[in-house]
């Protein structure tokens, strides 16, 4: 982080100030001039250590966010791994019991489109398909499954997921 121009020319005028007052000593002795340039050393330097102060602790605090930054993103990369593997032990259980019920492969990608929520209509939208033969597919996979229809098929993969807190017995 760069030092602020107003700590660097407090600094110089402080010097120079300083420098100034030494050399007047020695050619004059104390006098107006050499008082007014005491008080605005005393000024100057006051106001360099109080910036100076601030900066260090803005400069300490940046460091800190960063380090904070830092460890959260590490977290939240973490976090993304370990939901990813989840993620991908749930859809093989998911293809596992929908093997198991022998759904083609488009009741299968129907009844994922349902799992996640989609209307027949969008179903049919996003396969490019008609809604008679979503509806259709959708008969079959229900018909196949032993489901009574769309929220027990969510339910019957989802419901597990759930915490015992949240679940209605």
């Amino acid at each position: 982080m760069e030092k602020p121009l107003l700590l660097v020319t407090l600094g110089l005028v402080t010097l120079l100030a300083g420098w100034d007052i030494y050399e007047d000593l020695q050619s004059s002795g104390w006098g107006l001039h050499v008082a007014l340039e005491s008080l605005l050393l005393a000024g100057t330097s006051l106001g360099f250590v109080l910036i100076l102060r601030q900066w260090l602790r803005v400069r300490t605090e940046a460091s800190q966010l960063r380090q904070d930054l830092k460890h959260l993103s590490s977290l939240n990369e973490e976090y993304r791994k370990e939901a990813k593997q989840y993620a991908l032990g749930l859809q093989t259980t998911i293809d596992r019991q929908m093997d198991r019920w022998k759904l083609t492969d488009a009741e299968k990608e129907v009844a994922y489109l349902l799992i996640k929520g989609f209307s027949t209509k969008e179903v049919a939208d996003l396969r490019q398909t008609s809604e008679k033969t979503v509806r259709q597919q959708c008969s079959q996979v229900y018909r196949k499954s032993n489901l009574g229809g769309r929220a027990d098929l969510a339910a019957f993969f989802l419901e597990d997921l759930l915490s015992p807190s949240t679940q209605v017995d």
